[in-house]
């Protein structure tokens, strides 16, 4: 293989990686979402619940955690394009770095908001 060959299935791999994962993490949303409609869940009470130690899961579940359809829809454009942007142009810490985004906002979340349970990522 040459150089530019290389370099072609370099950029393929990174185009694929850049729009498979993100893909995925969206559709994880959207099937929480359904089992939640489908079997007549309510899961608003696994969101953040700030200062309080029930609510410290919710820094996980919470971005799973959508109060409808709209909620959810608005959050999937912005979570696809800048997912897939964070793993086309940073691949080598798109992981670490959605890790930290995630609990480092949960976090923050869980330690300053206010008294509810909170969900999404609005």
């Amino acid at each position: 293989m040459n150089q530019k060959d290389f370099i072609v299935q370099h950029h393929k791999n990174s185009i694929v990686a850049a729009i498979l994962w993100p893909l995925l993490i969206v559709l994880s949303l959207w099937l929480v979402y359904w089992v939640e409609i489908k079997f007549r869940f309510n899961f608003t009470t696994y969101g953040v619940y700030p200062r309080e130690v029930k609510g410290v899961f919710g820094i996980l579940a919470s971005p799973f955690i959508h109060s409808g359809i709209e909620h959810l829809y608005k959050n999937s454009i912005p979570i696809l394009v800048l997912s897939a942007s964070l793993f086309y142009f940073y691949k080598d810490i798109a992981w670490k770095t959605l890790l930290y985004g995630w609990i480092l906002s949960g976090f923050l979340t869980w330690l300053i908001g206010t008294s509810n349970y909170l969900i999404g990522v609005s």
